[in-house]
């Protein structure tokens, strides 16, 4: 999450950050990925660094779905659409934790390496499909991409949050705020550089 406080206050300075700190590590790690790939990885950042949007609401408030769970979603789902929907869903989930949580994860039950299959499977799912829309086409490069330089951008990723923060800590106070929405939480967690907002879409 960025720690710099100057990007947090419109939606476009974050999306500014991100493009910026996005095509830096990219650089800095001299990934040969397409060029519309730093825009898809910096508008998810972006998207996903307000938690109304990272975390999905079942309807018992907001929680985050396990990765196998979206797996199970695209087997099942109804139509091409749905099954896109899920599988691109679980690769931007992993992508974003991955990326930002790796520390946090490496410590966990579930390593990193989870992750990085997880993500690239669905991405690699989604470049093989048929496209069946305009965008569908427009994003099955991007997707291919990831999906080949899946653990190279997630790398490029990680250098992005200031090295000095504890990400395992910053995971679990994100989750612990979503179960409580305790203010002292929400005030840890704006001092960190984490934009929180109730599921009506209003910053809190």
């Amino acid at each position: 999450m960025p720690t710099d406080s100057r990007a947090l206050h419109t939606s476009r300075s974050l999306e500014d950050y991100f493009r910026t700190a996005v095509a830096d590590a990219i650089e800095q790690y001299d990934i040969d990925g397409e060029s519309d790939t730093r825009w898809y990885i910096s508008r998810l950042l972006t998207d996903y660094a307000r938690s109304s949007r990272f975390f999905d609401d079942d309807g018992s408030g907001c929680a985050l779905t396990p990765l196998a769970e979206y797996l199970r979603r695209s087997v099942e789902a109804e139509s091409d659409a749905e099954c896109r929907q899920h599988l691109q869903r679980l690769g931007d989930v992993s992508l974003f934790i991955a990326g930002l949580f790796s520390g946090a994860i490496s410590r966990r039950s579930v390593g990193l390496d989870y992750y990085l299959s997880m993500g690239s499977g669905a991405y690699s799912s989604l470049a093989d499909a048929e496209p069946r829309s305009s965008r569908d086409r427009a994003l099955r490069d991007i997707f291919r991409d990831l999906s080949v330089n899946l653990e190279g951008y997630v790398s490029a990723i990680s250098t992005i949050p200031n090295g000095n923060q504890d990400d395992n800590s910053l995971f679990d106070l994100l989750d612990a705020w979503h179960r409580t929405r305790d203010p002292a939480l929400e005030r840890r967690l704006t001092a960190r550089g984490v934009i929180t907002l109730d599921t009506s879409g209003h910053t809190h």
